[in-house]
């Protein structure tokens, strides 16, 4: 934890140095960033579930509508909700298919929580 607090106080000197000047408020927030670990709770982890489940309804559709799946979230105008632990992250699979998933393993989410199309359930790898 100490080494992560001086890594961000190193950071933060580093941007000052640059000649970006920071407020003392700004300051802490890089410092923040570079906290504890966070990990969701059962209930985030169902918000999640339930996030990502309205985005595979808007990558379904439009397969629907063109005939396969969207080579990008963008490309299908499917806007995602901002989150945590790295934000949601579509690719394109090898079979045609795709996966979906948010979390990176990274001291701020130390977890992946992942779809594939034509599985009925979420998988979380931490």
């Amino acid at each position: 934890m100490q080494g992560r607090i001086i890594v961000a106080y190193v950071v933060a000197g580093l941007i000052v140095v640059a000649g970006v000047v920071l407020s003392l408020r700004e300051c802490a927030q890089v410092v923040a960033a570079f906290g504890p670990e966070k990990f969701p709770t059962a209930a985030e982890f169902e918000q999640l579930k339930a996030e990502g489940n309205a985005i595979i309804v808007q990558i379904e559709a439009y397969k629907s509508s063109h005939g396969e799946y969207p080579a990008s979230l963008e490309a299908a105008a499917i806007v995602v909700p901002k989150a945590d632990y790295g934000g949601w992250h579509y690719m394109l699979q090898d079979n045609g298919g795709f996966e979906l998933s948010i979390g990176q393993y990274t001291m701020r989410s130390p977890f992946t929580l992942s779809k594939v199309n034509g599985d009925e359930r979420w998988y979380i790898d931490n």
